[in-house]
C-alpha cells in the first residue's frame, strides 16, 4: 500500500525516486536475512529544529505523539516498540 507515482486514493503515495529508495532498503534488508522491515514515515525531521515554530499547527499534538517514535529510534537505532492504548501511541518496552 506504499507506491510511487505520487498520487493515490487510500494508499500512501510518494515520489518514484523515494519509492526506489524504500524498495532498495527493504530488498537489501530481506536479502541480508531480516524477516521483516519496520518503516516509519514522518511529515518532517522531528528533531528540536523540526518541531520549533510548529506548535500552532492543527496537527501539533499528533506530531508530538509521533516524535516519541522518532526519539526512540534516534536513541536506540532499533525497531520502535509501539502499541496503541485508548487511541494513543505508546512507545517503549
Amino acid at each position: 500500500m506504499i507506491h510511487g507515482a505520487c498520487s493515490s486514493i487510500g494508499c500512501y503515495a510518494i515520489t518514484d525516486q523515494h519509492m526506489e529508495e524504500v524498495y532498495a532498503a527493504v530488498r537489501d534488508a530481506l536479502q541480508g536475512g531480516q524477516r521483516e522491515v519496520q518503516l516509519q514515515i514522518y511529515p518532517f525531521r522531528m528533531n528540536f529544529w523540526g518541531m520549533a515554530g510548529r506548535s500552532d499547527h492543527k496537527d501539533y499534538l499528533f506530531w508530538k505523539e509521533l516524535k516519541q517514535g522518532w526519539d526512540w529510534f534516534e536513541t536506540y537505532q532499533q525497531p520502535i516498540p509501539v502499541t496503541v492504548v485508548d487511541g494513543v501511541y505508546r512507545i517503549g518496552s
